[in-house]
């Protein structure tokens, strides 16, 4: 589910753990190919494929082996190995020519080429695609829109200048659902550089492009850039689309200001039963990105609001219970204060994180 989010770091820490406690049973290839997935994402192809031999090695008789083969194919394309990267996809579709991702291989075949010659095929691929897209009619349109969709994420594999300069193009000159749909692709190929351009112009973007942006930076883009420039999204209650993307961006941030923006967040109330319907969704999205925090940098600030015994009660609440899911012993002590709290939902909500944690140190405190 991390990976699928995009959180490749949870998700390897995740996989990690399995990889630890039952990595060479039935689902070790599995746990080693989601491995090499997020060595992939956070470009480190080399480490990937280590990890993928691991699989043909150790689980030569796995039903996961076609998948280990296209992902192999994925990380030489990285490594750009074009040659070793053609040679593993052809295995897969010889050995295993039934499989979804031999399928996968044929549709995707031509980006294990160099970058001019990938650009020379996929720029008329998308000028075609975007043709169809704006002929359809606007009720029948989600099906050009995906293929659109497609052409632009095959450009964004090409990490290039040259890419670069196409998808900035494409954000500059189209609009609406086009230019959402190669936000993701640029901030890919063009790392915090074009993060920080597509920041510079979001003012003149549409609710679709400034939803793309929030949900594709990635904590490698926000370091570069003054999250501050956000604020009003997160707050923005009457735009949710908006908001929840806002919530995400920060929770992936995991800086101290970061937490503490998200915690200000949250309504200023007692109890859940005090907010409206729509605070209570933003409220729940606030709550499942605290849970997900995993830097100390991000406990230590949650910890302090539950130390600090002022304040709004529903926040101390909601961040004393997500500290129970972060797993992390810095939370151990800012939940022993909670205990005694004087608001009795404050406690409550330390007593069940503590049990999470397994903290035993706290038993008498309890």
């Amino acid at each position: 589910c991390r990976t699928e989010l995009g959180e490749s770091e949870f998700a390897r820490e995740a996989y990690e753990v399995a990889r630890n406690t039952d990595g060479g049973g039935r689902q070790g290839a599995a746990v080693r190919i989601g491995l090499a997935r997020c060595r992939i994402d956070a470009e480190r192809a080399a480490e990937a494929l280590t990890i993928l031999e691991e699989v043909r090695r150790d689980f030569p008789e796995s039903l996961e082996v076609p998948v280990a083969l296209y992902y192999r194919g994925i990380a030489l394309r990285e490594l750009e190995r074009y040659d070793e990267a053609n040679e593993a996809w052809n295995r897969l579709t010889a050995d295993y020519p039934g499989s979804e991702y031999a399928r996968r291989t044929r549709k995707e075949r031509d980006t294990l080429q160099p970058v001019r010659d990938r650009l020379a095929l996929l720029i008329p691929e998308y000028e075609e695609a975007k043709r169809e897209f704006r002929a359809s009619p606007k009720r029948e349109n989600r099906a050009p829109l995906r293929t659109l969709e497609d052409v632009l994420t095959k450009i964004g594999t090409a990490k290039d200048p040259l890419t670069e300069r196409f998808l900035q193009d494409v954000v500059r000159k189209e609009g609406g659902e086009v230019r959402a749909a190669a936000v993701g692709p640029l901030l890919r190929v063009g790392g915090a550089r074009s993060a920080r351009l597509l920041v510079d112009r979001m003012d003149s973007f549409d609710e679709a492009t400034l939803v793309a942006l929030l949900e594709g930076l990635e904590r490698h883009h926000l370091e570069k850039i003054r999250l501050g420039v956000f604020e009003d999204h997160l707050r923005s209650g009457g735009k949710p689309r908006i908001q929840y993307a806002a919530i995400d961006c920060y929770g992936r941030a995991g800086t101290a200001k970061a937490i503490e923006a998200l915690v200000e967040t949250i309504p200023e109330a007692s109890a859940r039963e005090e907010v409206g319907a729509s605070q209570t969704r933003t409220l729940d999205r606030i709550a499942r990105v605290l849970r997900r925090q995993r830097e100390l940098e991000a406990i230590e600030r949650l910890g302090a609001v539950v130390e600090a015994r002022r304040g709004a009660i529903l926040r101390r609440v909601v961040v004393a219970d997500s500290l129970g899911h972060t797993r992390a012993r810095a939370a151990v002590e800012p939940l022993r204060a909670g205990l005694f709290d004087s608001a009795p939902a404050v406690a409550a909500a330390s007593v069940r994180s503590l049990g999470r944690l397994r903290a035993e140190e706290a038993a008498g405190d309890i």
